[in-house]
């Protein structure tokens, strides 16, 4: 007759190997700390070497000189209760930060500990900031610099000289090669007998030698100085487009008649130069 297999106990509070907790597996995977730093070993000396101190000048101790310490019975009711309410604490942390930690691995153990650190920066800023504004003193950026929002506002562009003032003109007269030295003497004394600005009719312009700094370029790359002109009319020469420029030099005036179209690079000299009064 056989006998019956006994059912496995159930762990119990009394087996050594019952951990609900996971806690002995969880420690046994940390590595090893090592030896502990020998400054710590010398402060946990001399913390007990002052306990000790202290015992040893307390009134309360056994008057046999047995070295043994009286303690009130509700103080030592006490002292239970707090420390129990302490050890309890204690285990809460322990079973929820350290597994939060360790499956964080070493960058959230590191966050956490530098997040303290981040926020009392925040904080310290925080305070700055209001104590610079209680004391009215500026927060913006250092004397002498610009915000990055603000740019600078430059004057408007001014036009050269050349090109702001206008030529004295005199258009659509229709010159001939033949009588373009005694046409042109003729308009100057017109102009000087009436002032400047004998005719300022408009005309439209028909190349480039039409407008003033366009002359000035043509006249140049004909190797008269564009600054001399004086006086300029826009007509004809001969039954073609022409404009006529009078130019001042030291011995005296001289015309030049060019194509609307002369320009820096196309130049050439329809007539001229003629001496003119």
């Amino acid at each position: 007759m056989s006998t019956p297999p006994t059912p496995p106990t159930p762990p119990g509070r009394g087996d050594p190997e019952h951990d609900p907790t996971g806690m002995r597996d969880l420690l046994a995977s940390l590595p090893d700390p090592g030896p502990m730093p020998e400054d710590l070993v010398q402060r946990i000396t001399a913390s007990l070497a002052a306990e000790q101190a202290a015992r040893a000048g307390d009134p309360h101790r056994d008057a046999d000189g047995s070295g043994a310490t009286v303690v009130p019975l509700d103080s030592r009711r006490r002292w239970n209760w707090r420390h129990v309410a302490a050890a309890a604490a204690a285990v809460a942390v322990i079973g929820v930060g350290v597994p939060a930690a360790l499956s964080g691995g070493n960058g959230g153990l590191i966050a956490s500990l530098s997040g303290g650190s981040s926020d009392g920066s925040a904080a310290s800023s925080g305070a700055q900031s209001q104590g610079l504004a209680a004391t009215g003193a500026p927060s913006g950026p250092p004397e002498g610099g610009l915000s990055p929002s603000v740019t600078p506002t430059l004057p408007p562009a001014t036009p050269s000289t050349a090109d702001s003032k206008g030529l004295e003109q005199a258009n659509g007269t229709a010159y001939t090669t033949a009588g373009l030295a005694r046409q042109v003497t003729a308009a100057l004394q017109a102009k000087d007998a009436k002032g400047s600005g004998a005719d300022q009719s408009a005309s439209s312009v028909r190349g480039p030698a039409d407008t003033d700094q366009g002359l000035r370029d043509c006249l140049l790359a004909l190797g008269v100085g564009a600054d001399t002109v004086v006086w300029v009319d826009r007509g004809t020469l001969d039954g073609a487009p022409a404009v006529v420029a009078v130019v001042e030099a030291p011995g005296g005036r001289t015309a030049y008649a060019v194509a609307p179209g002369c320009d820096a690079g196309h130049a050439v000299a329809l007539a001229g130069p003629l001496p003119v009064g």
